[in-house]
């Protein structure tokens, strides 16, 4: 028999408190199941390691790491942990149960967007990363089906960034993590920094910087800056940078607003936003109401951020 690659588990068995309902998605790093806490009766999903991942000291430690950075932050863009653990030696952590659209069939369902209406979708999205970079979390797979569209408790919708933690325990340092089927592929490359594509060791947070601007990009325009049927061609015109500006596709869009995206997906890392939290300040003039996001987006001063990920370890600095 060969080691198991996934975890299986069934209706009624328990991990902790947590009793297992369904399966609802099996990813390349994780399960992923819809549980319910015994006493409290809360439903909640748990993410559980990949047993071949498990056995890897660093991706293991790693794992519980990031997802114990996750549970100290306060985000309302950020999915609530509710438990971080381990369960016959698999890791594991416990999240509110996002339900709702995901941000691709969210931009979908209301193409064309205005600038006002794309950049209030947008800017809880860009503030969730700016928390997580400070939580030393970068998270290397920000695309729209990681970002799900809920409700709040007055039924107002609400974005809610998922994986955080998950994403990076895994990956072909030659250019992420190695999926199943070409869709999926160009679905996530899309969405990947030059940088990243070359090597997962050189993802940091102006990788995410410029995930954002592609989404940025694609909810303006509708449709992704870079093409390509196949995932070699798609990877070389993302490494080549040259996508059409926004105001090609759109010419109502604002000079500046282009220029925003524009430089959140340049090329060259060193020429963008240095942070989400810039990106951020520069993006809140479009908003409906600006100063609903002076405070989200205001210079921190002391702040530690992470700069840049070397080798799976972060290094941080003050910001001032």
């Amino acid at each position: 028999m060969g080691a198991r690659t996934h975890v299986q588990l069934g209706g009624g068995e328990r991990i902790g408190a947590y009793e297992i309902r369904q399966l609802l998605a099996r990813g390349e790093t994780v399960s992923v199941y819809e549980c319910r806490h015994a006493t409290l009766g809360r439903a909640a999903a748990i993410k559980i390691l990949h047993p071949h991942l498990a056995r890897d000291a660093a991706a293991s430690t790693r794992f519980l790491r990031d997802a114990r950075a996750l549970a100290q932050m306060t985000h309302p863009n950020v999915v609530e942990v509710f438990d971080v653990g381990e369960h016959e030696r698999l890791p594991y952590l416990v999240l509110s149960l996002v339900e709702g659209d995901d941000l691709d069939e969210h931009l979908r369902m209301r193409h064309p967007l205005s600038v006002t209406e794309v950049t209030d979708c947008i800017l809880p999205i860009v503030g969730a990363v700016a928390a997580a970079h400070e939580a030393g979390i970068v998270h290397r797979e920000v695309k729209p089906r990681n970002i799900r569209i809920a409700s709040d408790h007055r039924g107002a919708p609400i974005a809610k960034v998922l994986d955080f933690g998950v994403s990076k325990v895994t990956g072909d340092e030659r250019g992420g993590a190695k999926l199943a089927d070409v869709d999926r592929l160009l679905a996530t490359a899309s969405y990947m920094s030059p940088e990243q594509l070359r090597s997962n060791k050189l993802a940091a947070l102006r990788g995410d910087v410029y995930s954002l601007g592609v989404i940025l990009y694609e909810a303006s325009t509708g449709r992704r800056p870079f093409q390509g049927a196949k995932p070699s061609q798609l990877i070389a015109a993302i490494l080549a940078g040259r996508a059409p500006p926004p105001r090609s596709l759109r010419p109502e869009l604002p000079p500046e607003f282009d220029a925003i995206v524009v430089r959140a997906m340049r090329r060259d890392a060193a020429e963008r936003y240095v942070s989400a939290r810039e990106l951020g300040r520069a993006l809140a003039a479009f908003a409906s109401d600006p100063t609903v996001w002076v405070g989200e987006f205001a210079p921190r001063s002391g702040h530690r951020i992470l700069t840049r990920v070397r080798d799976g370890e972060p290094r941080r600095h003050s910001s001032h």
